[in-house]
């Protein structure tokens, strides 16, 4: 589902559920089956302070992506985590 443009901080609130955003960042955790929603950033990473504090962070492997190989890598990792979770 594609979204019109909203806030970072607003992210959650925008797609409902409960979803919890988790911003891609190198160094933070594995992707699992609990991540239903990961934000990418553009191709110099988030500025300080955009991502709102607290929220998780995920890391999409060692490398630094373009943000268009970032959303593809994001989700092919989310397709992986909930195929082998079943």
């Amino acid at each position: 589902r594609v979204l019109a443009p909203v806030a970072l901080d607003a992210l959650a609130a925008a797609v409902g559920g409960g979803v919890v955003a988790a911003f891609a960042e190198p160094g933070g955790a594995e992707i699992d089956a609990a991540h239903r929603l990961v934000v990418v950033g553009p191709e110099g990473g988030f500025d300080p302070g955009e991502i709102p504090g607290g929220a998780p962070r995920v890391s999409l492997g060692e490398g630094i992506l373009r943000s268009e190989t970032a959303a593809t890598a994001a989700g092919a990792l989310m397709a992986r985590v909930r195929r082998c979770a079943t």
